[in-house]
């Protein structure tokens, strides 16, 4: 399954080369010349309406819901029962700690799994993909639980709970991180860069003015794909954070634990918004620092 996906990742991603050798955007799919693929698509998002935004959506509904139940009045009043008591005592913390733990933790896992995988894919730059890079995926093909489980064992006594959390969630990070930006970083080339050199550009100045600008879609993309594989990680901190760790992922886990449904529907909206507020902060600032002269 997963050199399944790996296949079909590559697949998808792949460039299409114009004669003149100039590298474009593969082409737009038309029902009349490739009917086949364009039926798959539409299968595609026909799954990915049933599997994934169904079930938001569902989560959406619900959270408005009297009891949190389908025939339920509309209401809001389980999003006011976040800032209670009762939330606090289910959870293990208030709701505004579990939003700045959630937060600062997804931050510093995705900055550092970025400087990582970036150096190496940059050193790595001029060499095809080979079996060095395909054991660097072998974390996706790995139970993260058991990894956890192997770490607390190997070091649980001599660093504190934050770190091995940081350890385990850049482990699970680091291979779709570096995928994206080793693909990038081949892709990109280096002509543009031996020509500044050429014209007498410093190692420094190349890579902020020639270098950081062509990768930087693919570090924001990178970026927040680390965030958000680690605001959905919840083994790595249930096995290490020792209970004193509480992100958004273990706050719903403890509310559906202590039968509050609603409580947990409400969180979900906020943990749904939260990440799409993060990748639209990160799209956004993309955007504005390509207008940039």
């Amino acid at each position: 399954l997963l050199a399944g996906v790996l296949s079909l990742q590559s697949w998808t991603g792949r460039i299409a080369q114009r004669q003149t050798g100039v590298a474009s955007p593969l082409p737009t799919l038309k029902l009349k010349k490739q009917p086949q693929a364009v039926l798959f698509f539409l299968l595609y998002l026909a799954l990915a309406l049933i599997f994934f935004i169904l079930p938001v959506l569902l989560v959406l509904i619900r959270s408005f819901k009297s009891r949190g139940l389908p025939t339920g009045a509309w209401t809001i009043n389980n999003y006011r029962l976040l800032l209670g008591e009762g939330f606090r005592f289910a959870a293990g913390k208030r709701l505004v700690t579990v939003l700045l733990t959630s937060v600062t933790l997804s931050g510093t896992v995705a900055l550092i799994t970025l400087v990582l995988a970036y150096l190496l894919a940059r050193k790595r730059r001029r060499l095809r993909w080979d079996t060095f890079d395909l054991w660097l995926q072998l974390p996706m093909g790995i139970s993260f639980l058991t990894f956890s489980f192997g770490l607390m064992n190997l070091t649980g006594r001599f660093l504190p709970s934050s770190v091995l959390v940081l350890w385990a969630q850049i482990f699970l990070a680091f291979p779709l991180v570096y995928s994206i930006l080793r693909t990038a970083r081949r892709e990109m080339g280096e002509e543009l860069l031996e020509a500044a050199g050429l014209l007498g550009a410093s190692g420094y100045e190349l890579f902020m003015t020639v270098e950081l600008p062509l990768m930087r879609k693919a570090l924001g993309s990178a970026f927040a794909y680390g965030i958000a594989l680690s605001l959905g990680d919840l083994a790595a901190v249930l096995t290490l954070g020792q209970g004193k760790l509480v992100t958004l992922s273990v706050a719903v886990y403890r509310l559906i634990g202590h039968y509050h449904f609603p409580l947990a529907t409400a969180l979900g909206t906020v943990f749904i918004l939260l990440s799409v507020l993060l990748f639209s902060l990160i799209e956004g600032g993309n955007c504005y620092l390509k207008e940039l002269p």
